[in-house]
């Protein structure tokens, strides 16, 4: 997502939506995957802001993964 931002210029809602709801659009997997809506699956990585730093990731809804915290 950070590279998308960094060539594209399109802004931060625009790189989640293309690196989430448009790949699983292209899977036929819309229904299941590519945005938080209930019913659908949740996995998800939590982003630090400005530098997009994975904190968390959250796979069926259980937290697999923390980042390093920065001291």
């Amino acid at each position: 997502m950070r590279n998308y931002l960094d060539y594209s210029g399109k802004s931060l809602v625009q790189a989640a939506h293309a690196s989430s709801l448009t790949p699983a659009r292209v899977l036929g997997m819309e229904a299941e995957i590519g945005s938080i809506e209930i019913g659908k699956r949740a996995d998800f990585a939590v982003l630090r802001p400005g530098t997009l730093d994975v904190a968390a990731t959250i796979i069926g809804g259980e937290q697999v993964y923390t980042g390093a915290t920065n001291a």
